[in-house]
């Protein structure tokens, strides 16, 4: 798979470079009220993922430079779905994106740390569509449940500044879920005006990522909504 490797594009804004792109959730959702036609309270706090980008320069031994913000992510897209994860009373911190193409071992990993799966895998007995592991459940293409979001679950890039510089941010707002659970995002980003030198997809999946779980409440049972966060003051 292309994701989260550099793509080298013959169209568009791109032209002629290879790019690589890399994604964050700096911000996590934490908890959220189930859906209602009349109750449409988002998650709270927003989901905000950072996006960065970098041109690699093949001839200078994949040498990468840091694009600004404001010209590369015109046209990207930034794509949430969603995921049934077991229950936890925890937010544990989430391992950064190391292939694994096993369940982690428990001596160590944290319980319910996420790893994103590479694909392939010869595991015996393991589905063919495992996308990553949230502890030793795995987490399948098959088991997403994107159906169940509402509000935006497709956003454009905002720059904002983050640490002193400016940034290309995916903010998503107004996203809430239908169901209660114990949920993960997976964050996926294109560009819809550029296109890849070699065949496939018109618009391949640059970059993903999980975010932390979040729980979701029925309406009776929701804890209320925590302070605003700084980014979310932005």
């Amino acid at each position: 798979s292309a994701v989260n490797k550099p793509v080298n594009f013959s169209t568009g804004v791109f032209a002629g470079r290879t790019i690589r792109v890399e994604l964050e959730e700096i911000q996590n959702a934490e908890l959220g009220r189930k859906y209602a036609r009349k109750d449409k309270r988002p998650l709270d706090p927003p989901p905000v993922v950072l996006c960065r980008f970098f041109e690699v320069f093949r001839s200078v031994s994949n040498a990468e430079s840091e694009m600004d913000p404001m010209q590369a992510s015109f046209g990207a897209i930034c794509h949430a779905d969603l995921f049934p994860v077991p229950s936890t009373n925890q937010h544990p911190f989430l391992l950064p994106a190391l292939p694994s193409i096993r369940p982690p071992s428990t001596a160590t990993v944290a319980a319910h740390a996420l790893i994103p799966s590479s694909a392939g895998s010869g595991v015996a007995n393991q589905k063919p569509d495992v996308v990553a592991w949230f502890g030793s459940h795995a987490i399948c293409e098959s088991d997403k449940w994107t159906n169940m979001l509402a509000g935006g679950s497709s956003v454009h890039a905002s720059i904002i500044k983050y640490q002193g510089r400016e940034s290309a941010m995916f903010v998503f707002p107004d996203l809430s879920v239908r169901a209660e659970g114990t949920f993960v995002l997976r964050f996926r980003v294109s560009c819809v005006f550029s296109g890849p030198a070699c065949q496939g997809a018109s618009h391949p999946i640059l970059a993903e990522c999980f975010g932390r779980p979040f729980e979701i409440f029925p309406t009776k049972g929701f804890p209320g909504l925590g302070a605003s966060t700084a980014l979310t003051k932005v």
